[in-house]
């Protein structure tokens, strides 16, 4: 068993990304949003990663708070579309448990996803209001 330097968390060998040069030697979670393509970001208690959607150019975040093996919580942009053909941008929090990966205490598990839980309210606040500006 290695230990994540990103997450600290027990991973197999085989868990590590291929590209060990580039990225630390971090696993495969890790790599999934700190990668240098994937364009996420590390904010100490969570990882982040944006990304546009396909040709409609809507937005989707997901969140991993440190302690899940996955991402719990996620913000996406949708389109409603009206009786009379108007769309409207509306802007989802989604959120579940995720399973702990037992790199930190459970406690320390749920601060953790209470800071990433904030963020993705602040950050769900800012698209909402950048699409109303915009009109949609």
């Amino acid at each position: 068993m290695i230990k994540c330097p990103m997450c600290g968390d027990e991973c197999k060998e085989g868990d590590f990304s291929l590209s060990k040069d580039i990225c630390n030697s971090m696993c495969n979670r890790c790599f999934w949003y700190l990668s240098p393509d994937a364009g996420g970001k590390d904010y100490g208690n969570f990882m982040a990663r944006e990304r546009r959607l396909g040709y409609s150019g809507l937005r989707t975040m997901e969140i991993r708070p440190r302690g899940f093996w996955c991402d719990s919580i996620k913000i996406d942009e949708n389109f409603s579309i009206f009786a009379d053909f108007k769309s409207k941008i509306n802007v989802e929090i989604h959120w579940s448990g995720g399973g702990r990966d037992g790199s930190v205490d459970s406690i320390q598990t749920a601060v953790n996803f209470g800071v990433a839980l904030k963020h993705a309210v602040l950050v769900a606040e800012v698209w909402k209001v950048e699409n109303e500006k915009r009109g949609n």
